[in-house]
């Protein structure tokens, strides 16, 4: 739904509610006990993580005014977004046999049995909520005929890091942004323009969802084991939890800080050349090390 009201030839409110399903479905058709086959030449079976889906529900609520003052053209925002998200993620649940040979099973031959089975036993299914918060405000001054200057500000804020885990989410999520635009030659037939700013990303779910997982998970090793059926073998170790995610004591949101400047000059009508430079940089970016790698010597 939205609403555009006009208050007069200077002021203009824009505001838009929207409600939105996103299925994210990606199932393998067999069993959920079905296992995952590793051998030398590759692996067979079910995938280890599959199946694997979400169901995502948004209410989001939007609201922009916009006023024209003399040579200033202002604008104002507000973004508010509500997600409801469940999920299920069978990450092991059918259990891995691992072969040291690519020779077929025969159940007389113990050098083709497998050495090892692994399994994860917990729940799969998660719920993830999340609110999304942003506000901005920004100038587009028109300091003379042929040069106009952009000046804005943005902050944002989610807490989906709270929610999954109990981190509080970064709270200084402060976006500035500053850009021009110029035409040298007052002819309107050039221009010069650049600018830079800083942009927020948003919280990537499978890390948080992940880390909520790996609380609920504990892994399940036989080693030489039987083949299908892991215990008629051999005996099964006492219970340990599996490889697991953990969130870092303090959460910086990803963000890039870009720069951009160039020219574009009318050289006959219809046609211009143009030249531009782009810089990006990011920062705070996600990744996982191994916080618990073992000694390659012992």
């Amino acid at each position: 739904l939205s609403h555009t009201a006009i208050f007069s030839s200077k002021a203009l409110n824009e505001l838009r509610v929207q409600f939105g399903r996103h299925f994210a479905d990606n199932v393998v058709r067999t069993p959920l006990d079905q296992p995952t086959i590793n051998r030398p030449s590759g692996n067979f079976g079910k995938p280890a993580n599959q199946p694997q889906g979400r169901t995502e529900d948004r209410w989001q609520i939007v609201n922009n005014f916009s006023y024209s003052i003399a040579s200033h053209d202002l604008k104002f925002g507000v973004d508010y977004s509500r997600i409801h998200a469940t999920s299920y993620f069978n990450n092991n649940t059918g259990g891995t046999f691992t072969f040291i040979t690519d020779r077929p099973f025969d159940a007389n031959d113990l050098t083709t049995y497998p050495t090892q089975f692994t399994q994860n036993v917990g729940d799969p299914n998660l719920v993830r909520p999340n609110d999304i918060y942003g506000v901005f405000a920004q100038d587009s001054w028109r300091m003379r005929p042929n040069f106009t200057v952009n000046a804005g500000l943005r902050y944002d804020h989610e807490n989906a890091w709270k929610q999954a885990t109990g981190v509080s989410d970064s709270a200084l999520n402060i976006a500035p942004r500053l850009g021009f635009a110029w035409d040298p030659m007052n002819d309107q037939k050039t221009v010069v323009r650049g600018g830079g700013g800083l942009y927020y990303s948003k919280v990537f779910l499978n890390i948080t969802g992940n880390i909520m997982l790996a609380r609920r998970f504990v892994g399940v090793t036989i080693v030489n084991p039987g083949f299908p059926d892991p215990p008629s073998r051999a005996t099964q170790g006492p219970q340990a939890l599996p490889s697991t995610t953990v969130a870092p004591a303090e959460i910086h949101t990803p963000v890039t800080r870009q720069l951009s400047i160039g020219v574009k000059r009318e050289l006959v009508g219809g046609f211009a050349a143009s030249a531009d430079f782009v810089n990006s940089r990011g920062r705070n970016l996600y990744y996982a090390p191994d916080v618990n790698a073992p000694d390659p010597v012992t």
